[in-house]
């Protein structure tokens, strides 16, 4: 069934329509590859479009735009294709992603004005099944060689991640021992993933060597 009638079609808006689409070629665009709607197309060749298909075409533009939107929840998504090309010059910096931390490692966190050291999970669930510990101190010996003690008598708090969800990792929040660690290591960057080795581990106390590896 046509949709319209032989009138309409000797009308000069027809020719937007069908095998006369390429006419909606506009190569003064940017993106000339493109074609443009038959609203747009109609402006930029002075066409009068009918009222119903006019209204149509707006319509179907608005809903484009508003698939485009970002949610909510601000989670924009990262642009792909030809959505890049609004950026012009602009690149993409580079950002180290934080990962699941080994059984040799801790990190050290001084990202956002935090000064954290974060327990992998396996530490952290030997703390826990200990029934935790109460604090933490820092000892370097004469050789340069760094260790934190966790004990129930000496240093800052400690907290053993029991209280999170699922049971999450022992961590450590205090800026003079992460200062003083930082120095100790030569570490430079924001957030760092060092290593770890137990040395020493009683029922009163476990010590673990810390050494950076690379400042990964």
């Amino acid at each position: 069934m046509k949709r319209y009638s032989e009138d309409d079609e000797k009308e000069p808006w027809w020719h937007l329509h069908g095998r006369y689409k390429i006419l909606r070629t506009n190569w003064d665009a940017v993106k000339h590859w493109k074609l443009e709607n038959r609203a747009t197309a109609a402006t930029r060749m002075n066409i009068t479009l009918p009222e119903k298909l006019a209204e149509k075409e707006f319509f179907e533009e608005l809903e484009k735009a508003e698939v485009q939107m970002p949610p909510d929840d601000d989670k924009t998504p990262t642009p792909k294709g030809d959505d890049l090309d609004i950026f012009g010059e602009f690149n993409f910096v580079e950002l180290t992603p934080c990962r699941k931390l080994k059984p040799d490692e801790i990190s050290i966190n001084r990202r956002n004005k935090k000064n954290t050291i974060t327990f992998n999970q396996s530490v952290s669930k030997e703390v826990r099944e200990r029934g935790s510990y109460k604090y933490a101190a820092l000892m370097r010996n004469k050789s340069g060689d760094v260790a934190i003690i966790l004990n129930d008598t000496n240093g800052v708090s400690v907290t053993d991640g029991r209280a999170d969800k699922d049971n999450g990792n022992a961590v450590i929040n205090n800026k003079e021992l992460v200062s003083r660690l930082v120095v100790f290591l030569e570490i430079k960057n924001d957030y760092a993933i060092v290593n770890i080795e137990e040395i020493k581990k009683t029922n009163d106390f476990v010590a673990y060597r810390v050494f950076a590896n690379n400042n990964k």
